[in-house]
């Protein structure tokens, strides 16, 4: 298979290379990129299951766990779920299974978007028994526990049940503030509590549409030179 043809599988709304364990904000009494960071890095667990609701960060910490094992030297892919089974049948990512053998870990973001394919099902089947035996890591992520989601494959349910999983919670509105902040310093952005409390109040209160607004605003200040205030953001923004 073509390098040109497999790269097809890693597209770019699954992986964000910024999307890392140190920008994402937990609770500081779960500290969740803390607790992953131990259990895939030191402690080697071979199969995690994130199970959280949308909006939960699942794809923020899968992004992160994909790019820790490439900082670190491992042959690692990221696979988004929703990317694949939109652009792409069951019997075609079947025909992918032996170029994904090939790395020694994987991360597979929204395993629930293959149920009810039986080829879909079939692979993702396939690749937990291969990175089993071959004593690999698979990462995987889903919006709810394998036995609510809607797979035939009972034997797929059993093996995703038979690993490590941790619960992502969404961020309650005060933590949602925090990390746009946090995001907003890394960018070297200056919000102010004003401007903070705007955006909040006439957003879309999903994270990513609250990123979205920030991408857009650190675009308009760099073209105009100017910094961020709520007449501004009304100008762009078109509040």
């Amino acid at each position: 298979m073509s390098a040109d043809k497999s790269s097809q599988l890693l597209l770019g709304l699954g992986f964000k290379k910024e999307l890392s364990f140190s920008n994402f904000v937990s609770p500081a009494e779960l500290n969740i990129p803390h607790r992953l960071n131990h259990l895939i890095f030191d402690q080697a667990v071979p199969f995690l299951y994130l199970v959280g609701a949308k909006d939960s960060g699942k794809t923020h910490l899968c992004s992160a766990a994909y790019s820790v094992a490439k900082e670190k030297g491992m042959n690692a892919y990221f696979v988004c779920g929703q990317d694949v089974r939109q652009t792409m049948s069951g019997e075609e990512f079947l025909g992918y299974l032996e170029f994904l053998k090939e790395f020694n870990f994987l991360v597979v973001d929204g395993i629930e978007w293959f149920s009810g394919d039986s080829d879909f099902e079939f692979a993702l089947f396939s690749l937990f028994n291969h990175f089993r035996d071959a004593g690999n890591t698979l990462v995987v992520s889903a919006c709810d526990v394998p036995g609510h989601l809607s797979f035939s494959l009972k034997d797929l349910v059993s093996r995703l049940s038979s690993g490590m999983t941790q619960k992502i919670e969404v961020l309650s509105d005060v933590e949602k503030k925090a990390a746009i902040s946090q995001y907003a310093e890394q960018r070297g952005i200056s919000l102010s509590d004003d401007v903070l409390s705007y955006i909040y109040a006439r957003s879309s209160r999903s994270l990513g549409a609250l990123l979205e607004v920030l991408d857009k605003l650190d675009h308009a200040q760099l073209l105009e030179k100017r910094s961020i205030t709520v007449p501004f953001v009304k100008k762009v923004l078109g509040w």
